[in-house]
């Protein structure tokens, strides 16, 4: 099971531009955490994505600090555009769920 890659291995971060201001502190967090620590005590990233609109951060092997700090990440995401990090709101794109502001709302339906 050892050889098997994480989607965050594979894929990187899996969502638009507008939401690295709200990942950036989790991951400096989860590299400074793991500094010096055994493989087996640190803290394991498995997918940075967007799901129904909202950005997920799913890890592994946290502390409480570390939950808190994704679960605010996750709740602003709703607030922030996805693609280019102005005031957002979720919006139903045809049965599609995603975050964004009017402009690139109004990019999207032009598409």
């Amino acid at each position: 099971m050892g050889n098997l890659k994480t989607p965050w291995e594979l894929f990187g971060i899996e969502c638009g531009e507008g939401w690295i201001p709200l990942i950036e502190p989790v991951l400096k967090y989860i590299q400074e955490y793991n500094k010096g620590k055994e493989e087996e005590q640190q803290i394991i990233v498995y997918q940075i994505k967007e799901k129904f609109g909202a950005l997920r951060i799913e890890v592994g092997n946290y502390p409480e600090e570390l939950r808190n700090m994704v679960e605010a990440a996750e709740n602003a995401s709703v607030t922030i555009c996805e693609k280019c990090g102005a005031p957002g709101s979720l919006r139903d794109c045809g049965g599609w769920y995603h975050t964004l502001c009017d402009e690139c709302l109004e990019k999207r339906h032009k598409i």
